[in-house]
């Protein structure tokens, strides 16, 4: 199968946040409680000439994930899809792959003392649906596929790959800027 992954398109991207609401709660997760998606707005420049992005951002699920590697539980795995999933039920809490993630994404669920990340909505994936981010997504801001046929809709002139840690976990999403 091919590796999935997101692609964020920030000249779509309005900040409405739609997408965390979606991730929220189609993971059960209460107001104030951790986060699998969060959208971050950027602003550069000096008035008058000032820009604002928004990057809607979640796990990488990273070709090499740091945060498998170093779960001493083995509480995190790889999919068929290549979506790294964390498995709750074996989660000792120890918080391992939060401090390996180079992206600081798994948070920790105090209710539970577990720590939770972004599945890519593994259900809905086996249905053949798009993730509820994705989905929810009205402005194409944000999308969920394999990565050949996220890739093919690109420009490489307005393509930036997440190149911070690309080297040691080659992660599996595109930023169109």
């Amino acid at each position: 199968m091919a590796q999935w992954g997101f692609m964020v398109n920030t000249n779509n991207c309005v900040g409405c946040k739609a997408c965390e609401v979606a991730c929220k709660q189609r993971n059960g997760l209460k107001p104030g409680e951790a986060r699998l998606r969060v959208v971050a707005s950027v602003e550069s420049g000096t008035f008058p000439n000032v820009q604002v992005r928004n990057y809607s951002m979640a796990c990488m699920h990273c070709a090499s994930p740091a945060c498998m590697e170093v779960c001493p539980a083995n509480a995190i795995v790889k999919d068929e899809d290549g979506a790294v999933l964390g498995i709750r039920d074996k989660c000792i809490g120890c918080k391992a792959c939060f401090f390996a993630c180079p992206f600081g994404v798994p948070s920790y669920r105090e209710e539970d003392g577990t720590m939770v990340k972004c599945d890519l909505c593994a259900d809905r994936r086996a249905m053949g649906l798009d993730p509820a981010c994705a989905h929810t997504c009205f402005y194409g801001g944000l999308k969920a596929g394999p990565l050949e046929e996220l890739s093919s809709e690109l420009k490489e002139s307005a393509t930036s790959a997440m190149a911070s840690a690309s080297g040691a976990t080659q992660p599996s999403v595109m930023v169109i800027e």
